[in-house]
This record gives structure tokens, C-alpha cells and sequence, in this order.
């Protein structure tokens, strides 16, 4: 009885979190409706209002459950040795996007989310930098830490790095085994900071340290080849 009760346990959480990751994709379906709307409405201002409701409610609901369902108890402040953890992994994100991005090959997009997120920085540039650089990193944080490594893997959370690094590789799915890698280790690094840190705030520091690197890097190496 106690394993089936387990079991019921385990499939219950995975089901909750295929539908978090659902809602977490909200901001994402409806920045798309706003490039759509963007072409019909010549850009007009209004078109923005729906997204920000929609990042608004999305970013605090799943903050709430964040704080709600925790089981590794979250430290409320960060400190010195935090900050040494989250130095070090700054510094590898700088050398992951600098090697990595010369390995990627040029001749494809490296997946769907790209090529959205291209449309996006091209129509809507200042909603695409609000999603990429505090929405993205704050929930995708919430849900891969906060909810992954806490609901299934809380007694062994070395292996809940593992695993939600493999599934945050996967859901980036890409024609470029470098991207799928890319992704595989940053996940890493971001699990790794979430079980030393044990402050979700230093994840989401880190990722959106990322994504800038993500953002600059390549306009700066477009600079110093010409």
C-alpha cells in the first residue's frame, strides 16, 4: 500500500508539472499574439497590455506555488559564500557562450524558440528583451529548480540536477547537437548553484546573466571580425 501510495504521489507531481510548464509557456503564446497584433495594428502601444497582464499573473502565480510547495527550505538571504557560487558560475557561462558559440553551426536556426524569438527582437524589441531577460529567466528558473528539483528529487538532489538538466536540454530540442548541449550545461550550473545556494533569487541572477551573454556575445564577435 505504501508503494502504490508512492506511486500515485510520484505520477500526481509530474502531471502537476506538465501543467506548470504549460502556464509557464503562457508569456511565450502570447508574445507571439502581439507580433500578430503588432502587423495588424501598426505597432500601436495597446497590443503590449496583454502580454504584461499575462507575465504579471504567470510570474506571481507560480512564485506563490513556489513558496507554498517548497520542501527544500529557501535561506532568505545570500550570503558571502552564495555570492562566491554565483561569481564562479557567472564565469562559466562566460566561457560555456564563448566556446560554444563558436562550435554552433551557422547554417540553421537552432530551433523553433529561435526562430519565434528572431521574429520577435525584429517586431516587438523592447517586449522581446523584457521576456528574454526577466521573464525567461525567472520562471524558467521557478519551474526547472524550484518546482523539479523540490516535488521529485528533494532526497537526492544531485540526481534532480541530472535529470532537470537533461529535460531542460530536451525541451530546448534543436537540429545542433551544440545547442542541446549548451542548454544540458547551463542547466548544470544552474542546478548546481540552486542545491549550494539553496536561494532560488541567485538562479534567476545567473540565468539572467546568461541570457545577456547570450544577447552581447554574438554582437560582439560580429564587431571584432570586422
Amino acid at each position: 500500500m505504501n508503494k502504490k501510495y508512492r506511486l500515485i504521489n510520484y505520477t500526481c507531481k509530474i502531471l502537476l508539472l506538465l501543467m506548470f510548464y504549460i502556464v509557464q509557456q503562457f508569456p511565450a503564446v502570447m508574445i507571439e499574439i502581439t507580433v500578430l497584433l503588432g502587423n495588424i495594428y501598426n505597432k500601436a502601444w495597446p497590443i503590449y497590455i496583454p502580454f504584461i497582464l499575462t507575465a504579471i499573473i504567470v510570474l506571481s502565480f507560480m512564485i506563490t506555488i513556489y513558496y507554498k510547495t517548497q520542501r527544500i527550505t529557501e535561506k532568505k538571504i545570500i550570503n558571502l559564500k552564495s555570492i562566491s557560487y554565483i561569481t564562479v558560475a557567472c564565469i562559466f557561462c562566460i566561457a560555456l557562450n564563448l566556446i560554444l558559440l563558436i562550435l554552433m553551426r551557422n547554417d540553421i536556426c537552432p530551433n523553433h524558440n529561435v526562430r519565434i524569438q528572431q521574429n520577435i527582437l525584429k517586431n516587438v524589441p523592447v517586449i522581446y528583451l523584457i521576456y528574454s531577460l526577466l521573464i525567461v529567466p525567472a520562471t524558467e528558473e521557478i519551474f526547472f529548480r524550484g518546482y523539479f528539483i523540490n516535488w521529485l528529487f528533494s532526497k537526492n538532489q544531485k540526481l534532480g540536477v541530472v535529470i532537470s538538466s537533461l529535460v531542460f536540454g530536451l525541451l530546448h530540442v534543436s537540429q545542433d547537437f551544440i545547442y542541446f548541449l549548451s542548454k544540458f550545461l547551463l542547466g548544470l550550473i544552474l542546478g548546481i548553484i540552486y542545491i549550494r545556494c539553496q536561494n532560488i533569487k541567485a538562479n534567476v541572477f545567473v540565468h539572467f546573466f546568461n541570457n545577456i551573454l547570450a544577447f552581447l556575445l554574438p554582437l560582439v564577435l560580429v564587431y571584432l571580425g570586422e
